[in-house]
């Protein structure tokens, strides 16, 4: 690795046990079972959220287990006949301690009501609606994901009681909704979620119960 290489380590705690019971949930509820994709190498080996340079610093083996990571993807929406939809699940330990949506859509963007559906990751999401719904309305409306997560009571963003983070701090989304998500074409769409700490941990079984609610109801409504 170069020494004058920077990057973050932090690790996005119990991540991988939200994403198993979601995906454990889901399967029970629906008789389906969501493709999962875990990364279980430790952030300082490897961050299979940004591209291979950053995430990698060219070391063989990293190199190795970033190009399996994202061939495990790609080969999960080649598996998907039609519209469909990826969930990148984070973690984040920002003060305000709400759940960050991320659509590719910029802090700024969000505070200044300048939404730009081919920029998203749900464009085609857009694409498909746009006749009976706004952008705004499934960005941050009642029936948006985050309009759905909060009827359960959580403090999400954006959402109808949070429409953008102000001067707060929020993740509009990274690498894999960037690549995988509908921005560029195709129907796969992308949603990052970056759930606080809270809601990793002591509180993870109720939320883990919200979210398998909100996931049914969001491909119901829209796929």
């Amino acid at each position: 690795m170069n020494s004058q290489c920077t990057a973050k380590t932090l690790r996005d705690t119990k991540t991988k046990e939200l994403a198993t019971e979601l995906t454990a949930a889901l399967e029970t509820q629906t008789g389906k079972r969501p493709h999962l994709i875990v990364n279980h190498l430790n952030r300082r080996k490897l961050d299979p959220n940004r591209d291979t340079e950053e995430a990698a610093f060219n070391v063989s083996a990293a190199v190795t287990a970033y190009n399996e990571y994202h061939k495990f993807i790609t080969d999960a929406r080649a598996h998907i006949t039609g519209a469909g939809l990826l969930l990148d699940i984070h973690g984040q330990s920002h003060p305000e301690k709400w759940i960050e949506l991320g659509y590719l859509i910029s802090k700024s963007r969000l505070n200044t009501d300048d939404l730009k559906p081919a920029l998203s990751s749900i464009r085609s999401l857009y694409n498909r609606h746009s006749t009976s719904m706004n952008f705004d309305a499934l960005l941050r409306g009642t029936n948006s994901f985050g309009g759905l997560l909060s009827s359960h009571g959580y403090k999400v963003v954006p959402s109808p009681g949070n429409m953008s983070p102000g001067s707060g701090n929020f993740y509009s989304g990274g690498y894999t909704v960037k690549t995988y998500g509908s921005r560029y074409g195709d129907s796969i769409d992308a949603i990052q979620i970056e759930s606080p700490y809270a809601l990793r941990t002591s509180e993870r079984a109720t939320y883990v119960a919200a979210l398998t609610a909100v996931v049914k109801d969001f491909l119901k409504l829209y796929y």
